[in-house]
């Protein structure tokens, strides 16, 4: 059985092979969200200056549970051919910030695990958090495709971060705006998840939909595409407005950097059995590149901010 640089290598002759010389074929290491480093092949093709980067890691743990490396060669190329673009981007389109200005959008990130990440990267420090920007490429550009915003981007638009954070709230409030929903509702759509789902919600994988509620009023807060939700945190309107409703505070957890989990505070609640709890899921369920943090956040009514109310140790 190969080794993994063996297998990367064999897996990049295979594509190099297919492409019979038309394409370089490349294996880059890519460091993502919380210091993960992942190897992604790359197949440039002479009439194009982007291509997407299929990550290799579930490729090999394939190859290592007995299936071919041959065939996994042509899973790799299938997945380059779903996600290539038929036609280069125009070279001006990253250096001009008003052709980029509309795709602008905004993420939460975890500071402490992300300290080499984001040295590179402009950013807002948010709680425990970082606020970083990136572009979306929107689905006539690039499908799902995103591309982070770094300190030379910034330097080469001539803008700031005051302008980056402006233009970025504007584009979340058209485009992705907060979405707020009963975790009752969440749950009859994806009943097929529901133990997944009731364990981000921190609650026993038996307990019945019909005494969610009752138990423990749950809503779900992301954006509407949902990809990196959790940043719908900082519209606080919407949090306010769910305190309001029950005259309390409301817990936040932040249960992905794809949405947090809002509870409206009572006696009833041990809140350092829901810190626990998102310290636990973090480690057991939610993939290292997307945990966002294990603190306990509050929105705090008396002042109207989010405040940290048990911060990750």
């Amino acid at each position: 059985m190969m080794d993994y640089e063996a297998f990367k290598e064999y897996i990049r002759k295979r594509v190099f092979e297919a492409y019979e010389g038309k394409a370089s074929v490349e294996i880059r290491r890519c460091v993502k969200n919380n210091g993960l480093a992942l190897d992604g092949i790359t197949i440039f093709e002479k009439e194009l200056n982007v291509s997407p980067t299929i990550y290799l890691e579930e490729y090999y743990n394939a190859y290592r549970n007995g299936e071919d490396p041959d065939k996994l060669a042509g899973r790799v190329l299938a997945a380059y051919r779903r996600n290539r673009l038929d036609h280069s981007l125009s070279a001006d389109f990253f250096s001009d910030f008003e052709r980029v200005k509309p795709c602008i959008r905004r993420r939460l990130v975890s500071r402490r695990r992300n300290e080499e990440f984001l040295k590179n990267l402009p950013f807002e420090p948010y709680l425990d958090l970082a606020v970083i920007w990136y572009i979306d490429l929107l689905e006539d550009i690039i499908p799902n495709a995103t591309v982070l915003v770094h300190r030379t981007e910034m330097e080469r638009w001539g803008v700031n971060k005051e302008i980056l954070s402006e233009t970025a709230a504007r584009n979340m409030a058209e485009y992705e705006p907060a979405m707020l929903r009963p975790m009752q509702e969440v749950l009859k759509e994806l009943k097929a998840e529901l133990r997944e789902i009731s364990r981000k919600a921190m609650l026993p994988y038996d307990l019945e939909e019909e005494t969610l509620d009752a138990a423990c009023p749950m809503y779900v807060l992301t954006t509407r595409g949902k990809t990196f939700g959790s940043a719908a945190i900082l519209d606080t309107e919407v949090i306010r407005k769910l305190s309001e409703e029950y005259g309390e505070d409301i817990y936040i957890l932040p249960s992905s950097i794809h949405e947090a989990i809002l509870v409206p505070a009572n006696e009833q609640l041990d809140r350092y059995a829901m810190y626990e709890m998102i310290r636990e899921i973090n480690l057991k369920e939610v993939a290292p590149s997307e945990v966002l943090s294990s603190s306990l956040y509050r929105y705090d009514r008396a002042i109207g901010e989010i405040v940290i109310d048990m911060i990750e140790q």
